[in-house]
């Protein structure tokens, strides 16, 4: 027998060129063919809500994103590529001041004007949206006068009148898309719209209009595109990915599901491409079908304006005129919000619609009375506020005075005002309500309450009202009292569910889990029985079961709920009319138990930390007692301690000696006279006041830094004196 001696490098270079002839034999054969080839590219905005020009209404400031910022994007793409498409995936024309002014107040369709956002849609040639749910917040003729004005098709196949199967939008389009090189595509869009927006606004288009399941309409519609000649097929979703993938509760078994991207993407067959939005959470990923067995790429791009989602597709097209994906890319990298990469907003798109900017800029500007404290939601996922109590006192008023001769079904039972903080700095320093002591503008009321909220009146019982706030408590983690280095809020706990209720008095426990965690609950400074009755003032979207909270949702008792609607921001608007002056404080009826630090200063901390005097870190509340006060942070406090107005050069560590010259200088100079030890050194000075007590040892070691808990301890003794 002879023996075979193996040659690995000539079998590879022998794989190599047979690779490389198969190769050039697709090619020669692709050109024999006729095939030809094509790069399409898709882009797509969510959730703009209305934000077209780059700045705040509510305080002037600079706005990341906003569709001004994409559309410099957009235009970069049509520029970097040959054929390119644009849609939207809703929620577009709700949410800013531009579209409350010209949708709610002095409405565009009412003036013969063309609609702010089809104005700007169109000047940037959208070629397809879907409607999300918070188009039919802003009610039925300016959703409807959108639509006819907008020069593309707006989408929702499972949109339908109440009672019936007749769809009131279109379900999809198919588009003739022509190529660079003159050959043409059939782009099928279907859209989808979550249908939990019956439940949330079925009221503001008077439940004229029903939804149905989004799978269901796919189901029905993607194959007659199909039918109908669509080569590629892409769907527009306002909705998640999966329940459980949004961590979302549920108000009620029978709702329909609101998160069906991933069981559309796997069932469905002949989809493509998927655009979603409504979870304001970027992604890109690829699904397998699970029937053809084809990959279905699925993105979703930022929101507001911040960034845009893309999908590459690489097509060919063989003899016989049929179009296939080749391959297929998803990209949500395009964004307008990174402050090392700043985009300049499209100055010719904000000059098409300058004139709608300045009328709804000097609306906000009407003055409607003034507020002797400060409006502030820094504090607000674990402290009551000012801020808080005007909401609920101003919603309360609402219905025992200025509605009450249409709310006697409400007032049949005791009231209890809810409310959640809405800007609570997820989106960074400048997002929060913060409004000085001082007149109050309307564009002060649309800081005070961000949306455009109904306010509306719901039964529930004391047995449902704990579990009700055991849920609120859901805000919270879990912790172990130390020394304050754990954080304390819930990271996957949206603020705008941390409901408080005015005209109660409980304990928030968060030593203790989920479920347990209400203590102390009275009505009148007696306990609440489990059957008696209440009622309890919510915004439309609490009461239609947004939050998943018991006594909400398709099974709640709803005791006040004009068919006009009435928005919680005319209340208030009414309210500070009415009284002219603001002059609330904090009641603090509610408050977290004083368990869970474990510290030497304690107890000084925890009066402090419920009226905003010591801050906890942003977004996880740890308070870090051994760590450095910064200069900041303390002159702060003394400011609003003091009334006066020092301004903190930077944000270092404070010393022991830097902090014990600013307070007694401020002594100092508000004493009266009384004090007879002119004489003697700051030290000496609040020693002998009893506002600073030294090292164990005697010394006082005035370089060191000062620390958050001996802040604490300063401060809380400057208040008692």
């Amino acid at each position: 027998m002879k023996n075979f001696k193996l040659d690995l490098s000539k079998m590879k270079m022998t794989v190599i060129l047979t690779l490389i002839f198969v190769l050039l034999g697709s090619v020669m054969a692709y050109a024999d063919t006729g095939q030809t080839g094509a790069e399409l590219v898709l882009l797509s905005t969510t959730d703009l809500h209305g934000y077209v020009f780059p700045v705040n209404y509510f305080n002037g400031k600079d706005l990341r994103g906003t569709l001004s910022r994409a559309a410099t994007l957009i235009k970069n793409q049509r520029q970097n590529h040959e054929n390119v498409m644009l849609f939207d995936v809703g929620d577009t024309i709700q949410g800013s001041q531009l579209v409350y002014y010209w949708g709610v107040v002095n409405p565009s369709h009412s003036r013969n004007l063309e609609h702010v956002m089809a104005k700007a849609m169109n000047y940037l040639g959208y070629d397809v949206m879907v409607l999300g749910n918070h188009e039919f917040q802003i009610g039925r003729d300016n959703l409807l006068s959108f639509v006819k004005d907008a020069d593309f098709p707006v989408l929702s196949a499972n949109t339908v009148f109440t009672g019936t199967n007749d769809l009131v939008f279109e379900p999809y389009a198919l588009i003739e898309k022509e190529l660079n090189d003159g050959e043409k595509l059939n782009v099928g869009v279907i859209g989808l719209t979550t249908p939990r927006w019956v439940q949330w606004y079925g009221g503001m288009v008077g439940y004229e209009f029903d939804s149905t399941g989004m799978y269901e309409a796919a189901e029905k519609f993607v194959p007659e595109m199909k039918d109908k000649g669509a080569d590629i097929i892409v769907a527009l979703i306002h909705g998640g990915l999966s329940d459980e993938e949004t961590k979302e509760v549920t108000a009620g078994e029978d709702l329909l599901p609101e998160h069906d991207v991933l069981r559309i993407a796997r069932q469905i067959p002949d989809l493509d491409v998927i655009f979603y939005g409504h979870t304001h959470k970027v992604n890109t990923q690829k699904v397998a079908n699970e029937i053809s067995g084809r990959e279905v790429l699925i993105v979703q791009g930022k929101w507001h304006g911040r960034g845009i989602g893309k999908a590459i597709l690489n097509l060919a097209k063989d003899s016989n005129g049929s179009w296939e994906i080749v391959s297929s890319v998803g990209d949500v990298s395009l964004v307008t919000d990174d402050a090392n990469q700043p985009v300049e907003p499209n100055q010719d798109l904000l000059s098409h619609v300058q004139s709608y900017h300045d009328e709804a800029m000097e609306y906000m500007e009407t003055v409607i009375g003034e507020s002797k404290v400060e409006l502030n939601s820094k504090t607000s996922r674990y402290a009551d506020t000012s801020l808080f109590q005007l909401i609920a006192k101003a919603q309360r008023w609402g219905v025992e005075v200025l509605y009450k001769d249409v709310a006697e079904e409400a007032l049949k039972n005791p009231i209890l005002s809810m409310v959640a903080p809405f800007l609570t700095g997820a989106n960074g320093e400048d997002d929060y309500t913060m409004i000085k002591p001082g007149k109050i503008a309307l564009k002060d009321v649309g800081a005070i309450y961000l949306y455009d909220d109904l306010l509306q009146a719901i039964e529930i019982d004391g047995k449902t009202l704990k579990a009700y706030l055991e849920r609120s408590a859901e805000n919270f983690l879990q912790v172990t009292p130390d020394a304050g280095y754990q954080p304390i809020l819930n990271p996957d706990f949206h603020g705008y569910y941390f409901d408080m209720i005015e005209g109660l008095k409980y304990d928030i426990d968060i030593t203790q889990p989920v479920g347990s965690r209400i203590k102390n609950l009275t009505f009148q400074e007696r306990e609440i029985l489990d059957s008696e009755k209440f009622t309890l003032l919510v915004p439309n979207f609490r009461a239609g079961g947004g939050g998943g909270f018991p006594g909400t949702g398709p099974e709640a008792k709803v005791l006040f709920n004009l068919t006009e609607g009435i928005e919680t921001r005319d209340v208030l608007i009414e309210y500070i009319k009415e009284f002219g002056t603001i002059d609330l404080e904090a009641t603090h009826d509610w408050s977290l138990v004083p368990n869970f630090l474990k510290h030497w200063s304690a107890d000084y901390v925890y009066p402090l930390f419920r009226a905003g005097l010591i801050l906890g870190e942003e977004q996880t509340g740890r308070l870090m007692l051994n760590d450095a006060a910064s200069k900041q942070e303390f002159i702060g406090a003394l400011n609003k301690i003091f009334g006066t107005d020092f301004v903190a050069e930077d944000f270092s560590p404070i010393t022991r000696g830097e902090a014990i010259d600013l307070v007694a200088g401020i002594l100092r100079t508000t004493d009266e006279g009384t004090f007879e030890g002119e004489d003697l050194s700051n030290l000496e000075y609040l020693v002998s006041l009893e506002l600073i007590s030294g090292y164990p040892d005697g010394t006082y070691r005035l370089e060191n830094e000062l620390t958050r808990g001996e802040m604490a301890a300063i401060l809380f003794k400057c208040l008692e004196n």
